[in-house]
């Protein structure tokens, strides 16, 4: 069985949890994909008292043919600097929303048979979805206007893509 745990928020108990339970000696020989930020799962494992050695992969690695055992999916989303504990924030929400979001599309394309996270802050994923809509709007613009620059007006009135 391969699990795909999300990291939390990080200003929380969040990432604390997951290196406690990724330390755990039930949780040893279970295939484990982490998703989040290793700078937050680093701070976790300070704060728990624990190490992990947890190999990095990327996107581009993951697959239903992954080596067993315990992995990182570092999203590099949140900087833990001049983060402050026990205090909601946008950049930690959105980044809690990422992690999930992930976890779901890999439980759902059947590379992970199941879907765990660690505690996350309303408030700040609140906060945190509003950064990221704003973000993909500006994206979603952005592509836009290249699309219509992309076009040009055909002798016929219609739309053709230059060659």
């Amino acid at each position: 069985m391969r699990i795909a745990l999300a990291l939390g928020d990080a200003g929380g108990v969040g990432p604390e949890l997951a290196a406690k339970l990724l330390a755990h000696d039930d949780m040893k020989a279970l295939d484990v994909i982490v998703v989040g930020d290793a700078r937050v799962l680093e701070m976790g494992a300070r704060h728990a008292g624990v190490t992990l050695d947890l190999p990095r992969i990327g996107a581009d690695q993951v697959g239903p043919d992954m080596a067993p055992g315990h992995v990182l999916l570092d999203l590099e989303n949140c900087a833990v600097d001049g983060m402050t504990l026990g205090q909601s924030s946008a950049h930690a929400g959105a980044a809690s929303l990422q992690n999930f979001g992930c976890v779901l599309q890999l439980a759902g394309a059947g590379i992970a048979d199941a879907a765990m996270f660690t505690p996350f802050n309303k408030h700040s994923m609140r906060a945190g979805a509003a950064q990221l809509c704003r973000r993909d709007r500006l994206h979603r613009r952005g592509a836009e206007r290249r699309s219509q620059r992309a076009r040009v007006q055909r002798p016929g009135g219609g739309l053709e893509r230059p060659a």
